[in-house]
């Protein structure tokens, strides 16, 4: 039994949806009565187990710098489920002037809440950048900030960073930024992506002391494809916002392959809703960024903590040590220590010669020749 929740002018079933999307393809516009609570995302099933509302999740996106057109569902099917049942199954039409297409998703809820996507997407204009599993949420100020906010609280951010698994097995974390003037699209190669997500790290109520927002309770969103999704990119799209109304972090995967009008492109992944984060090999993770500014001749400095499950097998004499890269500018004065508050390890070093052009960081622990952390990426550029 099926529920149609709004129209199309016509009656469909489920099975008939790939016609419906195939029919966009030559240009026919898929037209809905307005309903309020239909729109490029879906908000609603993915609520944290505390009852706070978390990220978007989008069917898909075209970001590109001079604006982003935005996909809309423009109407669903639920199949009723069976008494008892675990989990919930819809349907969804997608529309907008370059993609029309075709959602099945199973929601499973829980204190982790899955959701399974498979999506058939119809092209109608080429050249259009298409984004997969496209996220977004919202950054302010975290520990990394660089410049005076007018606040009590001393971070506002429902995420606080992007991590990425790419198929080689590398982890990679990149703090957000709230740019201070243009806004900043960030590629990372990422060919048969593992999995990327807009996570929020910083868990407790003293990192925020916001007692109506409650940050340290928004879920993090994970991306894990459940098919081989080829060459690609995830890009981050960092917006900047005045305020921590905007959602102004996007997060989404590009295929590399040209995408030509008249195409089907068929996708299926996996998008969870969590408080922890997804199953990892025992590396060490980034807990802080911190930056002190250049001042009184005193160059930029970087201090970043890491913390985690500790390594098997490293001895207690073990040396660990940073590796920082760097693309412009100089990095000196580098200094890896345990942190004996945390039981994990913080690396600090300082950034010269950069001047106004961006540079772009990344770092790893190291001991006898293994990786212990994932990677720390950074775009740093002076304010």
């Amino acid at each position: 039994m099926y529920t149609k929740v709004n129209s199309l002018g016509g009656n469909c079933r489920p099975h008939e949806l790939l016609d419906k999307g195939r029919a966009g393809i030559n240009g026919e516009q898929l037209h809905a009565k307005p309903v309020s609570d239909v729109s490029h995302t879906i908000v609603c099933p993915l609520r944290s187990q505390f009852d706070i509302d978390c990220m978007n999740l989008r069917g898909s996106c075209t970001g590109e710098p001079r604006g982003e057109e935005f996909p809309r569902f423009t109407e669903f099917w639920l199949e009723k489920p069976a008494d008892y049942a675990d989990h919930m199954q819809f349907y969804a039409l997608l529309d907008s002037p370059s993609v029309a297409g075709a959602f099945r998703f199973v929601v499973k809820p829980g204190d982790t809440t899955f959701i399974d996507v498979e999506a058939s997407l119809f092209v109608r204009k080429e050249g259009k950048k298409l984004g997969l599993g496209a996220l977004t949420s919202m950054f302010l100020f975290g520990k990394n900030k660089t410049r005076f906010m007018p606040d009590f609280r001393s971070e506002v951010h429902d995420s606080d960073g992007l991590l990425i698994q790419t198929a080689s097995g590398e982890w990679q974390w990149r703090p957000l930024v709230d740019p201070p003037q243009k806004h900043r699209i960030t590629s990372f190669p990422a060919d048969d992506v593992a999995g990327f997500g807009l996570m929020e790290r910083a868990r407790d109520y003293r990192d925020y002391a916001d007692l109506v927002s409650r940050f340290e309770l928004r879920p993090s969103l994970w991306v894990k494809p459940l098919n081989k999704w080829g060459p690609g990119t995830v890009e981050l799209v960092e917006i900047p916002s005045p305020s921590e109304w905007n959602d102004n972090m996007v997060a989404y995967w590009v295929p590399k392959q040209k995408i030509a009008a008249g195409q089907e492109l068929r996708w299926s992944y996996t998008i969870s809703a969590r408080m922890d984060e997804p199953e990892r090999p025992p590396l060490l993770r980034v807990e802080a960024t911190r930056i002190t500014l250049e001042h009184d001749k005193l160059p930029t400095r970087f201090v970043v903590d890491f913390t985690g499950t500790p390594v098997p097998e490293l001895a207690t004499n073990a040396t660990v040590e940073a590796k920082v890269q760097t693309s412009k500018g100089e990095i000196r004065n580098l200094v890896t220590e345990p942190n004996e508050v945390t039981g994990g390890w913080r690396a600090f070093f300082d950034l010269l010669g950069v001047s106004s052009e961006p540079a772009e960081l990344r770092m790893t622990l190291q001991a006898t020749g293994r990786v212990l952390s994932e990677t720390w990426i950074y775009h740093y550029q002076n304010p």
